[in-house]
């Protein structure tokens, strides 16, 4: 039985046993009645003894010795209790105005004959017995129900509340009655030595009884103190929620967060069915409809004519067996899969569509098999903290992510500190001191070494090798974090999908079998990007009959390069919002450099001399606060910088919503017309309030990269160093507190 039930059972012969006492000793009240000797009468007394009794016969099956010597103690209590009541019914004949005056007058009589003695020491030794095996009981037990108490799963710890809560009132309860009775029977027993004539003082009935309540009462307080270890565990973390607690860091998903989904159905193709042959069991709609929705032919006719929106034939084929071999490699394959794209050609957001779309994890079960599968992920930036650039940080999110769905494994992969956690309370620990960087680093190589016995599968997903490290990481270091791939994915249950720039150290180091070079099966994509990005634009009609001719072009330059094409569309629409003619369209794409880095040097030499200042200030004061958010409303305070007073100056008086949402549009305007798309505005959605629903930040790596390292910003910034010094951000800050 479980401990609670087996606290239970005692419990009832405890009560039966402290009644019986006082009914032989003759100082019995009615049991539960509340009535005093005087008014009570016997029958009363009869039916309250065959009560307790009776729950002596409803124990559960023992299955340990000292629960079937509970069992053996419920049996003769049983036989103590029909005595009782044989002895009880003898005296309810005796004459009297008070019966139960005259029960005590017998007893007291009865004593001198030992037949009350007798009953006293057997009763004695009963209560003795059973606080025993009580004891023995919750110890045998203590283990396992720690260890069900340390299952911190949502269900798993109602149900331990529950347990924990039931057992604290049985503990109440059970403690309180027998402790009270104890001392009952200890002041009963004092009171008896006094007794007068007629008592024989030298019988060892009372003298024994006192001198046993002083041990039963200290097996009590270790009864007492066994229970409240076990419920100071309701309120105390687990050695699991401890290290998980350690693990976490409060930016820990921020890249991931912010990296855009895929727009409309781009990327979409990487995880369609495909039959045995790698033929699409879907067709790809950019192909097959035109801006008005008519259906197309997608391949050529007889007379060779096409659907504009037709994609080469080689292109298709590339990505169909791309995309058989990707997904072969999720449901049987191993080792790392790499996904390689030049800069800006979509890798994060794909590899966001992957970690994020659950066909990806139908894949994988067919690999996993009968086994668990764990996936985690995490996503490498370094434009942010250390840990989002760092090994460290690498290692403490993937931990995280695994140990919280499997929390079994931190006993395997955390031994030491999880031993120290059982054994210590966090306020006899300082739990940081077991995390350093070598502690995670060791923990990390532990759950990637676990034997090929291990019961669970993992695949990782790792991108944006390229973002590892500060600016001045060499190759060495790139070598050194692919070869850590490649040898944590040879144990048979792991493997990894990674992505990154085309350095040669990552093309080294993975196979290229198992490798798509995202820049060369883009162009339908960039297509249906380019294609959508017009026509869902309120001045489509002024170019529906030419746009066709200026998405093929965008198709061909941006050589596979998502970012480029978005940089170029957004210039092409705001031409068209000024009215431009078409072949000023087409001229203006004709001269746009095909090179992302000079693509931005050919939308800077764009700024006319009047918003170079204002332009340049906003660019370098976003690309500065990294990695800290810029909030919308610090670049609505610009040209309030040059008074040296701001915000002091000004009354302290909260922006109304009417006032926040026009500094939104005004800023908004601003960073479209000055920056030209190289910032952005996006919503913040985990923020309360307006004023904080808005942050302003670089829309690719890229576009900060070129800021850090264009000759003409460094330039401006030399000349005006207050445009990034920490008085400026302090200025901006208190602003925010300001208004």
């Amino acid at each position: 039985m479980d401990p609670i039930t087996a606290v239970g059972f005692a419990a009832s012969i405890l009560t039966f046993i402290d009644f019986s006492y006082k009914v032989v000793t003759g100082t019995a009240e009615v049991f539960q009645s509340g009535s005093t000797s005087k008014n009570t009468h016997l029958s009363e007394i009869i039916g309250d003894l065959k009560n307790a009794s009776e729950k002596l016969k409803d124990w559960p099956t023992p299955k340990s010795d000292h629960e079937k010597a509970l069992q053996q103690l419920s049996v003769s209590c049983q036989e103590v209790a029909q005595r009782l009541v044989n002895l009880l019914a003898r005296l309810s004949t005796t004459p009297g105005k008070s019966k139960w005056m005259s029960v005590r007058v017998v007893l007291r009589g009865m004593k001198k004959d030992g037949e009350v003695e007798e009953l006293e020491n057997t009763l004695d030794k009963y209560r003795s017995q059973i606080i025993l095996r009580l004891i023995q009981i919750v110890s045998d037990q203590q283990l396992q129900l720690q260890i069900e108490l340390c299952d911190f799963r949502t269900q798993s710890r109602k149900d331990a509340a529950s347990t924990l809560d039931e057992l604290e009132s049985l503990r109440n309860g059970l403690l309180g009655a027998v402790e009270s009775g104890l001392q009952d029977i200890k002041q009963q027993g004092k009171m008896l030595l006094s007794m007068p004539e007629g008592y024989n003082k030298s019988a060892p009935g009372p003298l024994t009884t006192s001198a046993n309540l002083d041990n039963q009462l200290a097996h009590i307080d270790e009864l007492r103190e066994s229970l409240d270890q076990i419920l100071a565990m309701k309120d105390t973390p687990t050695p699991e929620m401890r290290i998980l607690q350690q693990l976490w860091v409060d930016d820990m998903y921020a890249r991931e967060d912010k990296i855009q989904k895929a727009e409309g159905e781009t990327f979409q193709w990487i995880l369609w069915n495909s039959d045995k042959s790698g033929v699409d069991t879907k067709s790809e709609p950019l192909e097959t409809e035109d801006a008005e929705g008519n259906q197309n032919d997608e391949k050529p006719s007889s007379s060779n004519s096409q659907s504009p929106w037709y994609v080469d034939t080689e292109v298709r084929k590339l990505r169909q067996n791309k995309r058989s071999i990707l997904q072969d490699w999720l449901k049987h394959g191993s080792n790392v899969f790499h996904i390689s794209g030049k800069a800006g050609s979509g890798k994060s957001t794909l590899m966001k569509l992957i970690v994020d779309d659950q066909r990806t994890y139908d894949f994988l079960q067919d690999w996993a098999g009968g086994k668990e599968l764990i996936t985690a992920q995490f996503f490498f930036w370094r434009a942010g903290s250390d840990v989002q650039r760092s090994r460290q940080g690498l290692y403490r999110c993937l931990l995280f992510e695994i140990l919280k769905e499997c929390p079994h494994l931190i006993r395997k992969v955390f031994p030491g500190t999880y031993k120290i956690f059982e054994r210590k309370s966090r306020a006899n620990t300082i739990d940081q001191s077991f995390f350093r960087p070598e502690h995670i680093a060791t923990a990390f190589q532990t759950l990637v070494s676990l034997s090929p016995t291990f019961d669970h599968r993992m695949c990782l997903f790792v991108d944006g090798l390229d973002e590892y490290g500060d600016d001045t990481v060499d190759s060495y270091e790139y070598e050194n974090l692919a070869k850590s791939l490649a040898i944590w994915t040879k144990n048979d249950h792991i493997k990894i999908l990674c992505s990154s720039r085309p350095h040669r150290e990552f093309l080294d180091t993975f196979t290229e079998d198992l490798r798509i070079h995202l820049h060369e099966v883009n162009a339908p994509d960039i297509q249906l990007f380019s294609r959508q990005m017009f026509e869902k634009d309120d001045q489509f009609l002024s170019i529906k009959d030419q746009y066709v001719d200026l998405v093929k072009n965008i198709v061909s330059y941006s050589a596979g390069v998502f970012l480029w094409a978005r940089l170029v569309v957004r210039s092409l629409i705001a031409s068209i919002h000024r009215r431009d003619p078409v072949d000023s369209l087409k001229a203006q794409l004709e001269v746009a450099p095909k090179d992302l880095n000079k693509l931005y040097e050919h939308f800077f030499a764009s700024i006319s001399k009047l918003d170079q200042e204002r332009a340049f200030r906003m660019l370098l004061l976003v690309a500065h606060k990294y990695p800290n958010q810029v909030n919308a409303l610090f670049l609505s305070w610009l040209d309030h910088l040059h008074e040296p007073k701001f915000p002091t100056a000004c009354e302290i008086k909260p922006y109304t919503d009417q006032e926040i949402q026009k500094k939104h549009e005004d800023v908004q305007r601003q960073i479209a017309g000055l920056t030209h798309g190289l910032l952005e505005m996006r919503v913040i959605t985990h923020r309360n309030g307006l004023f904080f629903s808005r942050s302003i930040q670089f829309f690719h790596r890229s576009a900060r990269d070129f800021v850090l390292q264009n000759s003409q910003l460094q330039k401006f910034q030399t000349e005006h160093p207050e445009t990034i010094s920490p008085d400026t951000y302090l200025r901006l800050d208190l602003a925010e507190l300001w208004f």
